[in-house]
């Protein structure tokens, strides 16, 4: 975090030798100092809300976070109390494939969690497409001889969409593996797949 002296001096230096003087009295003098204090302000708040992203430096914004975690007001805590409480949710309460098993068996015929299974990408899928960000892609797959969805696919993906971690990308599918005239197939759905 830069000081209002140092943003003053930078700011100096922008503007060469000769476009101000040394005087106290001097506007650009002044014009350049208020300058500089805003931009140590806005440099210090800026590293203030930096902190806030993160759990273990909460303090500003920790009753903002319990509250949308749902954890209740407990006064009594100390700050670095309520961080470790904030950090226990967090880490005990992420997603769970299970959840996203029950969610999506009640879009299905079959209404089995049994029936949906999550496929997730490996290390070795992201080199062969040579591209890392797939390793945080899944797939929520039902075999379409065992169940149908009963809700708009679409509809189907908003709900993985809301219960997935924010780094990963999920979608339903109904073909995992296929042939080039399996029906699921895109292929079969242009000039070539006739």
């Amino acid at each position: 975090m830069a000081t209002q002296a140092e943003y003053l001096r930078l700011l100096q230096l922008f503007l060469g030798k000769g476009a101000y003087s040394d005087a106290a009295s001097s506007v650009i003098v002044h014009e350049l100092d208020g300058l500089a204090n805003g931009l140590a302000s806005a440099d210090a708040n800026v590293t203030g809300l930096e902190l806030e992203l993160f759990p273990e430096t909460l303090d500003v914004f920790a009753g903002r976070v319990e509250a949308i975690l749902g954890l209740p007001v407990e006064s009594s805590l100390t700050l670095a109390q309520r961080r470790d409480r904030i950090i226990t949710h967090l880490n005990t309460h992420g997603f769970r494939p299970s959840d996203l098993r029950d969610s999506v068996a009640r879009m299905i015929t079959s209404k089995n969690p049994e029936d949906i299974t999550i496929i997730e990408r490996e290390t070795t899928d992201q080199s062969v497409v040579n591209d890392a960000h797939n390793i945080f892609e899944f797939f929520v797959f039902v075999d379409p001889e065992v169940a149908t969805p009963t809700e708009p696919i679409t509809r189907i993906d908003l709900v993985i969409d809301r219960q997935k971690h924010a780094h990963t990308r999920g979608q339903f599918i109904q073909s995992a593996s296929f042939l080039t005239n399996d029906p699921n197939s895109l292929t079969d759905r242009d000039i070539l797949g006739g």
